[in-house]
């Protein structure tokens, strides 16, 4: 047969041959199975960093949501006080002063409102009397428009060392809110016009507190919160019940400017007072 193969050595290379093609099948599938196995560890890594990332998102606007809502709260906690200057002016001494008074209250922040006392006298009386036109800008006051004010604040000439009558006439017409209770709490203050220094810029007070006492209003002096009530070198109006100025025996002398730095600064005082009382309500 010489140098040929058998048929039976043919059958066992023919073996060996296909147990090394499985051999090298084997080991072609090893790396594809791992390949996949590296694939579905990235694809999970991959969900895990999203799910990260969104709780960080979810920790970072919950505090922005916080911080919103604390302004609207604040907010609602600070409410300007309703501050309302009633006046009567013959002459335009009180009608000076109420504009100083304004000033100051609404430099501490307050609503402020200006109405004035209206006239008892007749056109031709006051013609007689020398009086001033009214500003027409400041409307006339009616009782109801105390009872929606935090605090008033009344601009009084002096009659005889009392408030002059048509003050005591709005006074009077507040019979109704007396019974209701309307103005109890609310805060009162007066400054006052007069001929002279001792010509009742404190009896004018004293003799009105009683309109207070009796609706139950809290009494608010300005003591001697300013350094003008103290100041030696001038004449001047004021006393710790509250601003003042001295209009003359012939009523030509105007309010001087540290008169009107006084009511300035105690319609900022009294605007203050308010301010606090109504953040204590609500507090």
């Amino acid at each position: 047969m010489g140098c040929g193969q058998s048929s039976k050595d043919r059958k066992v290379v023919d073996g060996d041959a296909k147990e090394d093609k499985k051999i090298v099948e084997k080991k072609e599938e090893k790396p594809a199975v791992a390949k996949e196995a590296a694939d579905v560890e990235k694809v999970e890594e991959k969900k895990a960093e999203t799910k990260e990332a969104k709780v960080e998102v979810k920790t970072d606007t919950e505090p922005k949501e916080k911080e919103e809502v604390a302004p609207v709260v604040a907010e609602a906690k600070t409410t300007a006080p309703k501050v309302l200057i009633v006046y009567y002016s013959m002459y335009g001494h009180i009608e000076k002063m109420t504009e100083s008074v304004a000033k100051g209250a609404k430099e501490a922040g307050a609503e402020v409102t200006i109405k004035r006392i209206p006239e008892t006298l007749s056109e031709e009386v006051l013609k007689k009397m020398g009086a001033k036109d009214k500003l027409e800008e400041h409307k006339e006051a009616t009782p109801d428009d105390l009872a929606q004010a935090d605090a008033i604040l009344f601009g009084i000439p002096t009659r005889f060392g009392m408030a002059a009558a048509q003050v005591k006439a709005l006074l009077d017409q507040t019979g109704g809110l007396w019974q209701k209770g309307a103005l109890m709490g609310k805060l009162a203050g007066v400054y006052v016009s007069t001929g002279t220094q001792n010509g009742g810029q404190e009896t004018t007070m004293w003799t009105f507190l009683t309109q207070f006492v009796h609706h139950g209003m809290i009494f608010v002096p300005i003591g001697y919160s300013n350094e003008g009530l103290q100041n030696m070198n001038e004449p001047k109006g004021g006393s710790p019940y509250g601003a003042g100025c001295l209009a003359g025996p012939s009523g030509k002398r105007p309010p001087s400017a540290l008169e009107l730095e006084i009511a300035e600064h105690q319609g900022k005082y009294t605007a203050g007072i308010a301010t606090k009382m109504l953040k204590n309500k609500q507090a």
